[in-house]
């Protein structure tokens, strides 16, 4: 067989794959930009497929229905940032992990540690503001789902960044006066406004919240804010 022949065939395994692939996604964005705008009772699986230049079939094939897409999109932006959550405790040597406690975290590692969690979070709502909007709507009708899915994924890497740093609050590496809690409120506050409600920011300056350039600037102050207070 030639190696054009080859090629033809791999590429008739490969290509279904990534189209499926590409559909389930255009799915994913436009359902999270109609159940950001209607909620979950109000969004339209035709208007949906619409957006997204795709069958209507194709929404009951790849997620069941609309209750499995509505998890689908919840699902897919939570676990990824998850992910990169544990990923980011995993990667400082003295970080703790799922089950290890933190030794010997000092502050340059401290800010790294900080730094990693603001871009990432500064990364998801760039990526998924909308998701604020649909979180919102499903807290009003009840929450059941997304409080289940933020308990199962998201708390455990909070509940780990807030025990790391009380323990470094005891031994003195960090203000004992800090109140954690309200201060990775502060953060999360910080990293959410931009995208929350970007329309106001425009009404007072001409700021692209998603580019490079204000994002990098948002992270660094961020970081020495939250670091001001830390620093005993």
């Amino acid at each position: 067989m030639t190696e054009l022949a080859l090629s033809l065939r791999r590429a008739r395994r490969t290509k279904p794959k990534r189209d499926a692939e590409a559909t389930k996604k255009r799915l994913l964005d436009a359902a999270e930009s109609e159940f950001a705008k209607k909620g979950f009772a109000g969004a339209r699986l035709g208007a949906i497929a619409t957006a997204a230049a795709a069958q209507q079939a194709l929404v009951h094939h790849y997620f069941g229905d609309k209750e499995g897409l509505y998890a689908a999109v919840l699902t897919r932006a939570v676990e990824a940032t998850t992910s990169e959550g544990w990923d980011i405790l995993q990667r400082i040597p003295t970080s703790p992990s799922r089950g290890r406690r933190a030794k010997g975290l000092e502050l340059p590692t401290l800010r790294a540690l900080i730094d990693a969690f603001v871009a990432s979070m500064l990364r998801f709502f760039a990526t998924h503001a909308a998701l604020l909007s649909i979180v919102h709507h499903d807290a009003r009708a009840g929450g059941a789902f997304t409080r289940e899915l933020v308990t199962r994924t998201s708390k455990p890497v909070f509940d780990v960044v807030v025990t790391m740093l009380e323990d470094l609050a005891r031994r003195g590496v960090v203000r004992r006066d800090v109140d954690v809690r309200q201060l990775c409120v502060s953060v999360f506050a910080m990293c959410a406004y931009p995208y929350y409600d970007e329309e106001f920011l425009s009404v007072l300056w001409p700021i692209d919240v998603r580019g490079a350039e204000f994002m990098d600037g948002r992270r660094r102050e961020i970081v020495a804010t939250a670091m001001a207070r830390l620093a005993p």
